[in-house]
């Protein structure tokens, strides 16, 4: 008779702990998507942003916008400012999270800002924090 006790204690034990590995494995995958999309997010930026130091003395406006929105899908906010020896571009877009978002229901936004300084007849590029 011990033997099935001990079955259904292991089976019980299982039962319990299967919803917070199946939460935490949706963590997992969320927080995986969430990171893939914000470095997407400033690959895109910085290829506007680099588009813009290599031909900085025309109006490039108008291509950063559009490099931008081509490699990245679903931006809602892009400032660009350009000005004799600097460059910025804020970038947001909507997180998309898979699973955990629909149960937390936070609905947030990514924000990206990059920005270039001519300085010594060099560009450097800096990440802000925003």
């Amino acid at each position: 008779m011990k033997v099935l006790d001990k079955k259904g204690q292991s089976l019980t034990a299982f039962v319990l702990i299967l919803p917070i590995l199946l939460m935490l494995f949706a963590l997992i995958i969320d927080t995986g998507s969430l990171y893939l999309e914000k470095k997407k997010l400033e690959d895109g930026v910085l290829t506007g942003l680099k588009y813009g130091m290599k031909h900085k003395d025309t109006d490039v406006k108008d291509k950063m916008r559009l490099l931008v929105r081509e490699n990245v899908d679903g931006v809602t906010q892009l400032d660009i400012y350009t000005s004799d020896n600097q460059i910025k571009i804020l970038a947001k877009k909507k997180k998309n999270t898979l699973l955990m978002g629909n149960i937390i229901n936070q609905p947030s936004e990514m924000k990206v800002i990059y920005t270039a300084y001519f300085e010594n007849q060099k560009w450097r590029i800096v990440k802000e924090r925003g």
